[in-house]
């Protein structure tokens, strides 16, 4: 898999399964916590990503607080809508990924050059994972 496809490809595939019950469960977060929780929770599953964020966790001094890094993800975003079954509010993680890299915000992270919004949503996968 090509690097510029790794996280917005997961992000996007199958974002609306699953998700409407998902946010009914979710109500004490906000729309952007949503969004990340929604993305992170589907990377969960990929065995490469959990290995990238725990490289990311080890390399940095990265949040490991669940709730705190969701919102510190979450603060980054550009405006989101509430996350509903097709999955609107995902696309403001990729514009997210898109502006890091835009203005240089990059980690290398395991010989991958890599937004820091993307390392640290594979973090956040990585610590869910884990049950952390």
């Amino acid at each position: 898999m090509k690097r510029r496809t790794f996280l917005v490809s997961a992000a996007v595939l199958g974002s609306g399964a699953g998700i409407a019950t998902w946010v009914a469960t979710r109500a004490s977060y906000s729309p952007a916590e949503q969004a990340v929780l929604s993305v992170a929770e589907q990377l969960a599953d990929d065995p490469d990503v959990v290995l990238v964020g725990k490289a990311y966790l080890e390399q940095t001094d990265a949040e490991t607080d669940q709730r705190a890094l969701i919102e510190q993800l979450a603060e980054s975003l550009p405006a989101v809508k509430p996350v509903d079954e097709s999955g609107a509010g995902n696309e403001s993680v990729i514009q997210q990924v898109q502006a890091d890299f835009d203005e240089g915000r990059t980690v290398m992270v395991e010989g991958w050059t890599m937004s820091v919004t993307e390392s640290q949503l594979c973090a956040l996968a990585a610590l869910l994972n884990s049950g952390s």
